[in-house]
């Protein structure tokens, strides 16, 4: 069954936090350890944390093989790391905290570019040294599909969306191997614009919020933009839904958006989002941290911040319930790696910090905290094309 998508574009529809690029006056790069993880790739990671606070980083190498890494220990010196496809691109990954489990503990959904198929890779273990692969659906658009995973709370079955051009889908899994789905909803876009990527979130209620990058054309110009769009389905199955827009008007998503944007959910199962935009007038780029009010963040003020860096992707997580953002900042032609770490819950006061300099380093990163609160965040040397890991040494 295909739904058109209904939207709803409002000039109050979010919350802009202040949240700074770090300048050499405020940077430090202390209590970090950076270990190189595989010198073979590590584009577009993927990061995880288990309940020993094992780290676990699904990654795509440099001859597009999609790979696992399993630390064996805190400085993640040498990591068991599993090849799980080739042709592989676009991985999104989960992990099961329930011990009590009596399934997979870890899956890893991605797309084959030869084959143009949904995939997914379940793990009889969370090194993942045997492993099941099941093709999950087929796309016909020559662009990606852009799949992205998240877990219900009830459970901890895999919920995962993908494109096809202008058409979003959702597959709903019965167990982390998807040896039991089905395929539910289609959310037609094609009034609008076709999807570019997506990120995908399921709320206390095993609801999906998916945030989507929109290419649109104008009907009075013809110029291209990116947006980015929020569609909140109204049930578990998404057999209806709707969506707000995120990014302004006056604002464009820059290209490969699929790593300047993400979403987390609060405590109380609302949206954060984190975004890399710039003004079409000003060219000027930022940072925006959107914490909405409600689940569909629809009755929230907007307050721009300006940021006049170039960002090359970010990542947001939570500690404590309050926003971090990692995000790889350009500065005399090299990428750094820095953190914002947000110290009350409107960000309205932060710290700020640089985790790396080394050679040109940043790039899709993915950051997550551990159960002692300590960052943990993957990322990629353009430079030497390896894959990094950096882990928080103490608390502040």
């Amino acid at each position: 069954m295909r739904k058109k998508l209904t939207f709803v574009a409002t000039t109050t529809v979010v919350m802009i936090i202040s949240c700074f690029v770090v300048n050499a006056a405020q940077a430090t790069t202390a209590n970090y350890s950076k270990v190189v993880v595989d010198k073979d790739g590590g584009k577009k990671s993927v990061i995880g944390i288990d309940n020993d606070n094992i780290v676990h980083i699904a990654y795509i190498s440099s001859e597009y093989e999609l790979k696992l890494a399993t630390c064996n220990n805190n400085q993640c010196k040498n990591p068991t790391i599993v090849t799980l496809a080739e042709n592989a691109q676009n991985p999104s990954m989960v992990i099961n905290l329930d011990d009590s489990a009596a399934f997979e503990p870890l899956s890893v959904v991605y797309e084959n570019l030869s084959t143009q198929e949904i995939k997914l890779a379940g793990c009889d273990d969370l090194s993942c040294t045997t492993f099941t692969t099941k093709t999950l659906a087929n796309y016909d658009q020559v662009e990606s599909a852009y799949p992205t995973m998240a877990l219900t709370p009830d459970g901890g079955k895999p919920v995962i969306s993908y494109s096809d051009s202008s058409v979003l889908h959702l597959i709903l899994c019965g167990d982390m191997q998807c040896d039991d789905y089905e395929t539910t909803t289609d959310v037609d876009l094609s009034s609008q614009g076709n999807i570019e990527s997506a990120r995908l979130v399921v709320d206390k209620n095993n609801i999906p919020h998916i945030l989507l990058a929109l290419l649109t054309t104008s009907a009075i110009t013809g110029t291209d933009s990116l947006q980015l769009w929020l569609y909140n389905c109204t049930d578990a199955t998404c057999s209806s839904g709707n969506a707000t827009r995120i990014s302004k008007s006056e604002e464009n998503l820059r290209e490969n958006p699929s790593f300047d944007y993400d979403i987390i959910l609060d405590r109380t199962s609302n949206p954060i989002i984190a975004y890399n935009s710039y003004n079409t007038t000003t060219k000027k780029g930022k940072i925006n941290l959107v914490r909405c009010a409600d689940d569909a963040c629809a009755n929230d003020t907007n307050k721009p911040i300006k940021i006049v860096k170039q960002i090359q992707g970010l990542s947001v997580a939570l500690k404590n319930n309050k926003p971090m953002v990692s995000y790889a900042v350009r500065h005399n032609n090299k990428n750094n790696l820095h953190l914002i770490q947000c110290t009350n819950l409107t960000c309205s006061k932060n710290t700020e910090s640089t985790i790396d300099t080394q050679a040109s380093v940043g790039s899709y990163c993915s950051l997550q905290y551990d159960k002692q609160n300590k960052l943990a965040v993957s990322y990629y040397n353009d430079k030497k094309q390896l894959l990094k890991l950096a882990r928080e040494l103490k608390n502040k």
